[in-house]
């Protein structure tokens, strides 16, 4: 994909080649530069893996969770220790609870924002970045379906546009915009 913006740059990362390396969020937070925009390709676990291991102030808008419920995913997906060892039912689920609440307690210290819109007006998510970005120094923005961003409630724009304001996003405030497409699911 080329780059529209002169000084965004546009990198597609692939969730296998990153994993790879250790966790998606570790490999993005190691990589990622103010002003570029990455896109995210088959991540189920992108918001999750972001939320705990990227360390710098972020936005997260999420069309598909609420905010709790990111948290909690964030938090499981971080436990590192082998429970199954563990022959009690009870003890397991003690064990878990406690590693969980502890996770929990280590997100709640991070400058993370959640939005949990189900459509997010691109005038209103550059007025959210700005504002942050002002009082909290907002670094990275993260977007679990940019498909989320619409011109309006009532008009949807094509995905090329979407990414293009994506990438003026990056450039012109200066943060990291990190993106994904969720497959639409189908059901029977």
């Amino acid at each position: 994909m080329g780059s529209t913006c002169e000084n965004t740059k546009v990198e597609v990362v692939r969730a296998q080649e990153a994993e790879s390396e250790s966790s998606l969020g570790k490999y993005l937070n190691k990589r990622i530069v103010p002003g570029h925009l990455y896109i995210v390709e088959q991540a189920p676990n992108l918001m999750a893996s972001c939320l705990y291991n990227i360390s710098k102030p972020m936005l997260v808008f999420s069309s598909i969770a609420c905010g709790g419920q990111l948290l909690m995913e964030a938090a499981e997906s971080e436990i590192k220790i082998n429970l199954s060892k563990l022959k009690d039912n009870d003890t397991y689920t003690s064990a878990k609870e406690m590693i969980v609440c502890k996770k929990l307690g280590e997100l709640e210290k991070k400058p993370i924002w959640i939005d949990d819109l189900e459509k997010m007006m691109a005038v209103n998510l550059y007025a959210r970045c700005m504002k942050l970005r002002m009082g909290h120094h907002l670094q990275v923005v993260l977007i679990d379906d940019y498909r989320f961003l619409v011109d309006d409630y009532f008009h949807e724009i094509p995905d090329e546009l979407r990414l293009t304001m994506l990438q003026k996003l990056a450039e012109k405030m200066g943060i990291a915009v990190i993106a994904q497409k969720c497959p639409i699911e189908e059901t029977h």
